[in-house]
């Protein structure tokens, strides 16, 4: 692609670490969001205008993750601009993670797993930019540590997501740990009937996400179906519940320290897209990495980005905005501005603003969205001060 305009962009790059110890669904990349918002002003008075370049043609068509965009590849014609810079920050999606946990007496070295485990867990999410709330179902162990070689059944988190404190490891909002306990077969059952517990923790439209960890299957009389669970448990609160996803460490077979075959949670993180962990491997930590993963990737690349307020004494012009997405081969490509959401395209894609007479924050279409997204190790860039492209009529 030919060079785009001098004027200064707003950045947000993410980087992509692909998980090699297991296989899951949904797993398409992590990105780690950097954002830095630039405005800029073009040249005022009647300087000439030293670029040589011309205003080439040609589009081309990026696709990727099942979506495609129709993109400007020529060679800009943009007036040179004089960069300003602006910290801006992009809409999140933040998420909220319930984890049951069994600690029955069989799950006693499992339960201190979880806990040695959870910090290096949250730590992956919250310095990847994700704002996450953490709910354990668990039973409160009766000793703080290990009497030599004996694990009292119970868990308690460290800090920094927990307080340090055993039993009272509460630190809210970002950690509760309700009374509660998860025994053998009865789960799903503890998580619906508990909801009133950590109801207050869990946020309106933010990612939802469930981590059931057992070495026996749900069963009679407790709630032993995947859908029931699924609908019972949105319908406590489908603002806040609705599009869970479940990832489990269960028996894949009942042999070694299982009790039984996990079928139920097998058949909910295959109905949910989540992430399968065998317990008989005992492999905690790659599977807590994988989750983690994962739980990052929802976030996402953002396809929402706040329009920072101009500098004391600036302007801000809504018709001299462009969008460039730089793909992770390093090609860049212009996405085209659509008059509103209604007017995107289902494959060309575009962008658009929330309010046309006052916008405050600039919307990638679906396609372009499905594109960019997928796309780890791709950037945005919002140039502000030059002449917008217009996608033309469909």
């Amino acid at each position: 692609m030919g060079a785009q305009s001098e004027g200064a962009r707003l950045s947000v790059e993410g980087t992509v670490d692909r998980m090699t110890t297991m296989e899951y669904s949904r797993l398409r990349g992590l990105a780690k969001l950097s954002v830095v918002g630039l405005i800029v002003a073009c040249s005022a008075g009647g300087g000439e205008d030293e670029g040589d370049g011309t205003g080439g043609t040609g589009a081309g068509t990026t696709q990727g993750g099942g979506g495609s965009m129709s993109t400007s590849s020529g060679t800009g014609g943009m007036d040179a601009c004089e960069a300003i810079a602006q910290e801006a920050l992009p809409e999140k999606r933040d998420t909220d993670i319930i984890f049951a946990i069994d600690t029955s007496a069989s799950m006693a070295a499992e339960s201190w797993f979880v806990r040695e485990n959870m910090n290096n867990f949250s730590t992956q999410i919250v310095q990847s930019g994700v704002d996450v709330r953490v709910v354990m179902l668990a039973e409160r162990p009766l000793l703080p540590a290990c009497v030599g070689p004996l694990c009292p059944p119970g868990i308690c988190i460290d800090a920094p997501l927990g307080s340090g404190l055993c039993p009272a490891d509460d630190a809210p909002p970002q950690y509760i740990h309700p009374a509660s306990e998860v025994s053998s077969r009865d789960a799903l059952t503890v998580i619906v009937d508990a909801f009133p517990t950590y109801d207050a923790t869990l946020r309106d439209n933010t990612n939802k996400v469930v981590v059931i960890v057992t070495d026996d299957n749900a069963s009679p009389p407790y709630i032993a179906d995947a859908t029931e669970f699924i609908n019972t448990f949105t319908a406590l609160h489908p603002a806040k519940l609705a599009g869970v996803t479940v990832h489990a460490i269960y028996c894949f077979h009942d042999s070694g320290p299982c009790a039984s075959k996990g079928q139920v949670y097998e058949d909910l993180v295959n109905l949910t897209g989540g992430i399968h962990g065998d317990l008989e491997l005992q492999d905690f930590q790659s599977i807590f990495d994988a989750v983690a993963t994962q739980v990052i990737v929802a976030a996402g690349l953002p396809c929402h980005y706040a329009i920072p307020p101009p500098p004391e004494g600036q302007t801000f012009d809504s018709s001299m905005v462009n969008v460039v997405y730089t793909d992770g081969n390093g090609n860049e490509h212009d996405i085209l501005n659509v008059d509103s959401a209604a007017a995107c395209h289902p494959q060309d894609g575009g962008w658009y603003y929330d309010d046309n007479d006052n916008p405050q924050s600039i919307h990638l279409c679906p396609s372009s969205c499905d594109v960019v997204s997928v796309d780890g190790a791709g950037k945005i860039d919002i140039l502000f001060g030059c002449e917008t492209k217009i996608a033309p009529p469909a």
